[in-house]
């Protein structure tokens, strides 16, 4: 079994509380999300090549996650986690589905928040 190690610029964004209503009462993401969905899929895509496994992922996996914000005014960690989880269907794992174990922290780095992704349990 290998441990994959990959880095994400940008503090997280919550998928949950970036949700909008239209008049007629329907929920739609905004652009901000969107637009934060788009770069982490990128930044994947740009490390993709230090991975040395099948993608996307589809066996049961362990992943740990740590958040690190710029400072206190963090936003919910368990909808951090979704939003991130759901950015990477697709291209690191078939689903969010497959992942069995979470671990998840939340840490403060001012001048560099980030999302630090470790998925162990990949079959080479």
């Amino acid at each position: 079994m290998k441990i994959i190690k990959l880095i994400f610029k940008n503090q997280p964004l919550s998928k949950d509380n970036t949700r909008a209503r239209t008049k007629s009462g329907h929920y739609f993401l905004p652009m901000k999300y969107r637009v934060w969905e788009q770069e982490k899929q990128f930044q994947f895509i740009t490390q993709r090549s230090k991975i040395k496994c099948e993608l996307p992922i589809a066996h049961e996996i362990e992943i740990t996650m740590r958040f690190y914000y710029k400072d206190r005014r963090f936003g919910d960690l368990p909808n951090a986690e979704k939003s991130f989880c759901d950015s990477l269907n697709g291209l690191l794992w078939i689903d969010d589905k497959i992942i069995s174990v979470i671990h998840k922290y939340r840490l403060i780095d001012r001048d560099n928040p980030r999302i630090e992704l470790e998925v162990e349990g990949v079959r080479i």
